[in-house]
Parts: structure tokens; C-alpha cells; sequence
């Protein structure tokens, strides 16, 4: 028989107890975790709406505003960043000011260049092409001579004018290096033939250090080339008073590369260590006395520099204070197949055959220029028709017809280019117009092409190159009407 147990009441009230503190615990519990979502939504939310404004200024938008908040420290970072966005708008807005004014600037500059490059190539042209006219005329072998050394000076005075007038491209390394055919040894005896008369006057030497007379050909910007040594040749003369200065050619052949190393060695007075490490960089002299006891701006071995860089070669320096400088060049040239082509500016019977009974248009309102052009034309038995403006040459060329038009830029009552376009607009098969111009930038080029022109010519004009433009335009004349 089982007897059952009276329950106690005091265990019967700890069950309840437990029962209740469980079931208390499991809504505590329930409380909790809804208090924590609710506390994070709470706290994310603005973290959300700061998260969201950073993000849109970093966009760029910097008008965009977010609500307030009810925490104070979000409040304060809301109003920082809105605060640094109001600053950055107005830096914004000072750059774009700033970019506005140097724009205005840079046009100012290009027209300024663009107006001295005519004024200072309008008479540079006269001056290289009676040089030609004289060169091809009967001369004594010592006047050849001398027509021949003025002619170089003269090249490399448009390479410096060049150079100055378009400095923005310099300082962007823009410079386009040409690759024609050249004889390294015939160049280097150029540059020394320049610089003997002034050696002679200072009574110091000037000699030429080459390895034998054998014709070295190779591709390269001759007159860029010429342009670095003479500058060099040019400091070691006037640096010079006593004992000498030479001119040096090493180089090697390997496969289809020549290795050239230029040197002009001077016994001069010297720079100084401390100062070698600065003697490439702009406006910078060996000594302060320089300037006023030589002359020169101090930035003539910075171009050097660049335009021997730009040709793939390196400029070093070997020098001692009271004993003289040696500036070394190395440059490797890619060997020619050819040798350069030596204008020939005697009459050509064959080119006056050849153009014989062609008739060009010349609009250009300079009467130096005028004869130049005209002689030029003539001398290759070309009919040369000259009108002094832009409306005289779309006047000229709605009477009659000619196989070709050289159309100045700058001309008074009507300009070049308007010319062009009004040729252009009243006949679509008109002949081909190619732009002579002392414009001779990249942007008047590009601008010429524009209105219409066909090609363009530089001034001063060389006759070799005026007598391949006219080959190639009538030639391609003469295939469209075959």
C-alpha cells in the first residue's frame, strides 16, 4: 500500500517564486533586447545622416543639408562639416577665379607672341630671302663664303626668335625633333667656321679634334643640334682670354646607331665646384660679376640641356676654377641611308620645265616680301599674278582661274584667312590655297586649316621648301584633273 507524502507549503510557494522569476527574467530579457534595437536605431540614424552628408560633399555637392539633431555632439559634427564644405566652395570658387585669370592671361600672352612672331618674321623673311636670291646669284668663291656664314647666323637667329615666341612649348617639352639626313663632321666645321673670325680678334685658338674626314651620316634635328653648340662654343669663347678652345667629335657605329660624343674644351676661367650642380638651371651664372663682365641672361645652358635631353642624350661637365671647362655631349643618332640633300639655288632648268606655264595667285601686302615671293616664282618659270589684300585676291580669283594661291595671313581691308573662306564659300572646287604666314605657331596652323587652306608656309621662306610645297600641290592638281 503506497502512502502519499503531504506536500509542504513552503515548497509549493518555491516553485511558485521560481515559476514567477523565470517568467520575470525571460520578459526582462525581452525588454532588453528591445531597448538595445531601439537605443541602435536611435544611435545609427544620425551616424546614417552624417554618413550620408559626408558622402554627398565628397561628391562635390555642397549644398546639401541633412536634418537636425537632437544629440548635441552630432549636431556639432553636422555643423563642422557643413562649415568645412562652406569653406571649400569658396576656395573652389578662388580657383576657378584664379583659372579664369591666368586663361585671360595665356590669351593675352599667345596673341602677344602671335603679333610679335608676324612683326619680328615679316622682316626676317626679306632679310633670308634676298640672302638666297644673292646666294644663287654668280658670286666670287670668298663672297660665297661670306653669304654662306651669314646665312648660317641667320638660321640661327629665326631658331632663337622660334624658340622665345613659342617658350610654352619649350616649357612643356612639346618641341618636335625632325629627323633628316646630316653629316655630323661637315656640321661641326660649320660651327667652328662661325666663331674663327671672333677667336682670331680675341688672339686665341680654334681648332677641330675629328677622327678622320670619312662622311658620318645620321637623322637628326641638324639645326637643333647647331643650336646647342653654338651656345656652348659661343660661352667658351667668352669665357676665353688666353690659350684656346676645340671642338671634338667622337663616335661609334653599331649596327644601325652612331654614337656621337661632342666636347667643347676651353682653357677659360673655369666654374667652381660649388657652383657646376646649378649651372643648368634657369637664370642661374657661375659667378654674381658674371653678367656684368659678359653679358647673357643664364639661360642658355638650360636650353641645352632640355633640347639635348629632348634628343634622347645627355650634357656633362668637367671643369676647374683658373683652368678651363669641357662640356661633353652624347647622343645616339640612328645612321642615315642617305646623304643630305645641299640646296642647290643656281637657276634649275628643270624645275622651270617642269612649272612652266603655271599661274600662282600671291596675296601678300608687304613689297619686300612681294619681291621675294615674285623672284622666287619667277625663277622656276612660274606666272606670278600679286594682289596686296584679302578682297583683291577673292576678287582676282572669282575672274579667272590659277593652279595654285600662297595667301598671307595679315593683310589690311581683308585678312588671309577670311579670304580663304570666302574663296571657299563661293567655289567648292577651288584651287589649292597654302598659307604663307609669319603665324607660324601650332594654333595658327590648326587655324588656317580651318578657314579652308590646304597647307601652310612658314616665314622666312626657305626655296628648297617653297619648291616641294608647290611640287606637291600641283602635282596632286595636276592627278585630280587626270
Amino acid at each position: 500500500m503506497l502512502i502519499k507524502e503531504r506536500q509542504s507549503p513552503h515548497l509549493h510557494a518555491l516553485k511558485n517564486s521560481l515559476a514567477f522569476s523565470a517568467i520575470l527574467l525571460l520578459s526582462l530579457a525581452l525588454c532588453a533586447i528591445l531597448l538595445a534595437r531601439w537605443l541602435v536605431h536611435k544611435l545609427n540614424q544620425p551616424l546614417d545622416d552624417i554618413s550620408e552628408l559626408s558622402q554627398e560633399y565628397a561628391k562635390g555637392h555642397y549644398d546639401f543639408n541633412v536634418r537636425k539633431f537632437n544629440y548635441s555632439e552630432f549636431q556639432t559634427l553636422s555643423n563642422n562639416l557643413q562649415s568645412m564644405a562652406v569653406t571649400i566652395e569658396q576656395q573652389i570658387e578662388s580657383l576657378q577665379e584664379e583659372k579664369h585669370r591666368a586663361q585671360v592671361s595665356e590669351r593675352a600672352k599667345s596673341l602677344f607672341l602671335a603679333n610679335m612672331s608676324h612683326e619680328i618674321r615679316t622682316p626676317m623673311n626679306g632679310i633670308f630671302g634676298y640672302l638666297q636670291l644673292l646666294q644663287s646669284s654668280s658670286l666670287e668663291p670668298q663672297q660665297s663664303d661670306y653669304i654662306r656664314q651669314i646665312r648660317l647666323c641667320t638660321e640661327m637667329l629665326l631658331t632663337v626668335i622660334n624658340d622665345v615666341l613659342d617658350f610654352s612649348k619649350i616649357e612643356a617639352n612639346k618641341i618636335i625633333m625632325e629627323k633628316r639626313p646630316c653629316d655630323v663632321k661637315v656640321m661641326i666645321q660649320d660651327v667652328l667656321s662661325l666663331f674663327q673670325p671672333s677667336c682670331e680678334s680675341k688672339g686665341i685658338s680654334c681648332s677641330l679634334n675629328v677622327e678622320d674626314d670619312t662622311s658620318v651620316y645620321v637623322l637628326c634635328d641638324e639645326i637643333r643640334v647647331k643650336q646647342v653648340l653654338i651656345n656652348l662654343v659661343s660661352n667658351a669663347v667668352k669665357f676665353t682670354s688666353k690659350g684656346g678652345i676645340e671642338i671634338g667629335l667622337h663616335h661609334r657605329i653599331d649596327n644601325n646607331t652612331c654614337y656621337c660624343q661632342f666636347y667643347v674644351k676651353d682653357t677659360g676661367v673655369g666654374i667652381p665646384k660649388d657652383k657646376q650642380s646649378q649651372l643648368f638651371q634657369p637664370f642661374v651664372q657661375a659667378q654674381e660679376s658674371t653678367t656684368r663682365e659678359f653679358g647673357g641672361t643664364g639661360l642658355g645652358l638650360t636650353i641645352c640641356k632640355r633640347l639635348v635631353e629632348l634628343m634622347g642624350g645627355c650634357i656633362n661637365l668637367e671643369s676647374e676654377q683658373g683652368k678651363g671647362s669641357k662640356f661633353i655631349i652624347e647622343i645616339d643618332f640612328e645612321l642615315s641611308e642617305t646623304a643630305p640633300v645641299v640646296a642647290d639655288l643656281t637657276a634649275d632648268t628643270k624645275l622651270a620645265e617642269y612649272f612652266d606655264g603655271t599661274h600662282v595667285l600671291v596675296a601678300e601686302d608687304n613689297p619686300i616680301n612681294q619681291c621675294v615671293i615674285e623672284r622666287f616664282l619667277t625663277d622656276l618659270g612660274i606666272k606670278v599674278t600679286t594682289v596686296e589684300n584679302g578682297q583683291e585676291a577673292v576678287d582676282a580669283q572669282a575672274k579667272q582661274r590659277f593652279d595654285l594661291i600662297l595667301m598671307d595671313i595679315q593683310m589690311p581691308v581683308m585678312d588671309g584667312l577670311s579670304a580663304a573662306k570666302r574663296i571657299c564659300e563661293c567655289d567648292p572646287n577651288h584651287e589649292p590655297i597654302i598659307a604663307i604666314s609669319a603665324n607660324a605657331m601650332s594654333q595658327d596652323v590648326d587655324e588656317a586649316l580651318r578657314a579652308g587652306m590646304q597647307d601652310h608656309l612658314a616665314k622666312p621662306i626657305e626655296h628648297p621648301v617653297l619648291v616641294a610645297m608647290l611640287s606637291k600641290w600641283l602635282v596632286k592638281k595636276e592627278a585630280n584633273q587626270a
